[in-house]
């Protein structure tokens, strides 16, 4: 009882030195009054692989979410560029702001989708509707 209680303290301190980015393992392990032999086997324990993976879910949807934000920007600063005194940079935003199409990655899998019992909670016309005005029709014309 005693060994799963200082384990578990273990697997807590490992995923807050990974949260806090140190990424000398020696130094961790001095900090943790371990060895980096035990830093290995806590770090193949389920427990602490299914925290680490769900935390780089975490940190991965963070970026998308942050790079979403600033492509509004991006796309607001072209718009923008169009009017442009120089022809040349007007055309070149009004070139890169009709690249820019919708990046929309592929909904995650419910759980309840497995027995076909999952239903869309939003239109993707919809959603394009309410991010930006896209989905106006005009990729049913190009289809």
């Amino acid at each position: 009882m005693r060994k799963e209680r200082r384990d578990n303290q273990k697997r807590r301190e490992l995923v807050r030195h990974l949260l806090a980015g140190n990424a000398d393992l020696t130094v961790m392990a001095k900090e943790m009054r371990t060895t980096v032999e035990e830093l290995a086997r806590l770090v193949t324990d389920a427990r602490v692989r299914r925290v680490v993976t769900a935390l780089r879910e975490l940190s991965e949807l963070q970026t998308a979410m942050t790079l979403s934000r600033y492509r509004v920007l991006a796309a607001s600063t072209l718009a923008d560029l169009t009017a442009a005194t120089s022809a040349e940079t007007a055309r070149k935003a009004s070139v890169d702001l009709l690249k820019l199409a919708p990046v929309l990655p592929p909904a995650p899998k419910r759980e309840d989708e497995e027995d076909g019992a999952a239903e869309a909670v939003i239109d993707d016309a919809v959603l394009l509707k309410l991010l930006g005005g896209a989905g106006d029709g005009a990729e049913e014309d190009a289809a």
